[in-house]
């Protein structure tokens, strides 16, 4: 009976290894912050397209006749009151494809989002392993992110939030 008690332990450890294995895959081939150099240009041209599906944005972008996607990372962290097709927008970033463009920081109607360090790492992540900044560096003061259904302190949605119904509270 201790044989088979203790074959079966020896089997269910296997698996758990091997599983764990398995299941940490980690992000995958098409994480873009893995092909970032730190070799960034600068480009400007205006926006033609505006996709705020989350859980990112991306928006085209007409630069000097060439029309550049740019994915600018969560939804959460603007106002889409900052974008609208034909602005002007100015990047910093990098090119991760032929036509495909992650800025670390861009300027739009008189505002700078900074999107990512020196190192390419995205800042709305909360910092490599502290706890800076949480995610939420570009709202102003009168922004709650605190499960609010994308409504500031005075109880008022922003931009397209606002369309979005009241919160189930």
């Amino acid at each position: 009976m201790k044989k088979i008690l203790s074959g079966v332990t020896v089997a269910l450890l296997v698996v758990l290894m091997v599983s764990s294995f398995a299941l940490a895959r980690g992000r995958g081939e098409n994480n873009y912050g893995r092909q970032l150099t730190g070799k960034t240009v600068e480009m400007s041209g205006t926006i033609q397209a505006i996709d705020f599906t989350p859980p990112q944005i991306e928006i085209k972008v007409d630069a000097d006749g060439k029309v550049i996607e740019v994915e600018l990372g969560p939804v959460k962290q603007y106002d889409p009151k900052d974008f609208q097709i034909g602005a002007a927008i100015s990047l910093t970033g990098e090119f991760v494809a032929e036509n495909v463009f992650l800025p670390y920081s861009f300027k739009v109607n008189n505002k700078t989002y900074e999107l990512r360090d020196a190192d390419g790492y995205p800042l709305w992540t909360g910092g490599k392993n502290d706890n800076s900044n949480r995610g939420n560096q570009n709202q102003n003061d009168n922004w709650d992110c605190r499960g609010r259904c994308g409504r500031n302190r005075d109880g008022n949605g922003r931009g397209m939030m606002e369309n979005r119904g009241k919160c189930n509270r």
